[in-house]
């Protein structure tokens, strides 16, 4: 009996312990995230653990269907089929982003997970550096300060702190130190668009996220500053580029998380005939 219950409390243990080093992991909320925080802290010294966070649909989600990440994702798509024209609000990508920017502006966001600003709190508490990093592009900086500020998070003393402010080219498409030719090329960097970052909110114009980490943290003179990062983003594309983008880098463990908890209001409004958010869409026009 005691050779039966030794043999399986090792077996418990070691499905936690190959759970907790996987790079992969999907969570609904954010306890996942800051148990994996802690565990990490047991190896690692607060200062050398980062901890990246998407916002849209990940830290935060707007109250309405209309300029949710959802609704923004499939005007995109409406975009390349013009068998849709009625159902669409711009006329091309970039005129889709100037209404997304009226709407973040007359918008308001709530959080994913309610219990997740007391936990990041915590976290950045023990000295663990947080940063954001979104797919917005710098002209949303001031909304987004807003709603982030509104909603409990604050990064701006946690943060690696710059030593630039306003915006820059992340590589000049043809070479860039922070990525070799072959890496800008497969990450799609050849043409380039502006970022920005400054106080713990880095807006990357839409490009491949582990690309946008890895080219921050050699501007900011940090490439080997930290052991292990932890990234949470609601979009798998995003989680994928990002363990992509650092497995050639073995001094840093890359533990990423696909965030789930707007799937259920995702996957409500893809199934939806989207009659009633076209109607808001056209009231919001009248105002």
């Amino acid at each position: 009996m005691r050779i039966l219950q030794l043999v399986l409390f090792l077996s418990i243990t070691l499905i936690h312990l190959s759970a907790l080093a996987t790079p992969w992991h999907e969570a609904s909320s954010f306890a996942p995230v800051g148990k994996k925080v802690e565990h990490l802290l047991k190896q690692h010294k607060p200062s050398k653990i980062l901890l990246v966070l998407d916002i849209d649909n990940t830290l935060l989600a707007m109250n309405e269907p209309l300029g949710s990440d959802q609704w923004f994702g499939w005007q995109t798509q409406l975009l390349q089929t013009p068998m849709h024209e009625m159902e669409q609000v711009a006329s091309s990508f970039s005129s889709l982003l100037d209404i997304q920017k009226e709407l973040f502006e007359w918008g308001s966001m709530r959080p994913t997970d309610p219990n997740a600003p007391k936990i990041l709190e915590k976290l950045q508490k023990r000295g663990i550096a947080t940063l954001v990093l979104t797919s917005r592009g710098p002209v949303l900086r001031k909304v987004t300060h807003r709603e982030l500020k509104s909603n409990g998070y604050d990064f701006s003393s946690t943060a690696p702190q710059p030593r630039f402010k306003e915006e820059w080219l992340p590589t000049n498409g043809k070479n860039s130190l922070a990525l070799s030719p072959k890496e800008e090329r497969a990450f799609g960097m050849d043409s380039p668009r502006p970022v920005s970052y400054s106080e713990g909110i880095f807006l990357t114009s839409g490009q491949h996220k582990g690309a946008m980490l890895r080219v921050l943290l050699h501007d900011l003179k940090l490439d080997h500053a930290f052991n292990a990062i932890v990234f949470v983003d609601d979009h798998k594309r995003h989680v994928t580029r990002m363990l992509e983008a650092f497995k050639l880098i073995p001094d840093i463990q890359v533990t990423a998380f696909h965030f789930m908890g707007e799937k259920s209001n995702v996957d409500s409004f893809n199934k939806s005939d989207k009659k009633e958010v076209h109607r808001a869409f056209k009231a919001f026009q009248k105002k």
